[in-house]
């Protein structure tokens, strides 16, 4: 018949198979949940953004008057991946900023512990040009073809009208050209403000602008 197990044996048995257990449970390690990088936009403008330092898969993300693009905005990453987003605007916008895991305007430095997201705001840039009248004649000034919206504006013994004189332009760095006519009986003095002379007038659509006419009667 054979000897029943003494309790000391047993013991030592049950040790040498938990430490043989806690052993192979040492060397197993799981991987990690990837971190998903997320690019939204916000805004009226657009522009892109991109990674400038992490492995691939890259990101270019497009954003366009405020919506990023889906396809193109989300990147998964190894946890713990450090990434740099830059942001581009497109040309008639301007980069606000950053929000959500990033702020400021410069680039955006992320180390993936988690997921993130990043939200990059892009602004239309529009500038005003803006007719006012001087002198005490009567006259038109107009915009030269090819940029729209157009000036149309009509000045009434030195009085400009409701409507035509003022616009919005995108910033573009385009020229825009205004003619002035006088009316009958009237003569084109010159122009004041952002411009001089009484040749065509010209103005460089980077910022706001505002320019006079000046008509006087005939004598």
């Amino acid at each position: 018949m054979p000897a029943p197990w003494s309790r000391l044996p047993l013991l030592a048995a049950l040790a040498v198979l938990g430490a043989a257990v806690t052993a192979c449970g040492a060397d197993l390690v799981l991987p990690s949940d990837p971190a998903r990088l997320v690019v939204a936009g916000s805004g009226s403008g657009s522009g892109t953004v991109q990674t400038t330092l992490a492995p691939d898969p890259a990101l270019k993300c497009t954003i366009t008057s405020g919506a990023a693009d889906a396809g193109s905005c989300s990147v998964l990453y190894a946890v713990g991946t450090s990434v740099t987003l830059a942001a581009a605007p497109a040309e008639g916008s301007r980069f606000t900023g950053w929000s959500g895991a990033c702020s400021g305007t410069a680039a955006c430095s992320l180390s993936l512990g988690d997921s993130a997201r990043v939200v990059a705001g892009f602004e239309e840039s529009r500038f005003s040009l803006l007719v006012v009248g001087a002198g005490t004649g009567s006259g038109s000034v107009r915009s030269g073809a090819g940029l729209l919206p157009v000036i149309d504006c009509t000045i009434t013994e030195g009085r400009t009208g409701d409507a035509g004189c003022q616009a919005g332009f995108i910033l573009s760095g385009n020229q825009l050209t205004l003619v002035a006519a006088p009316d009958d009986r009237n003569t084109f003095a010159g122009w004041g403000g952002d411009c001089s002379g009484t040749g065509t007038c010209s103005v460089v659509l980077d910022r706001d602008h505002v320019v006079s006419a000046a008509f006087v009667h005939r004598r």
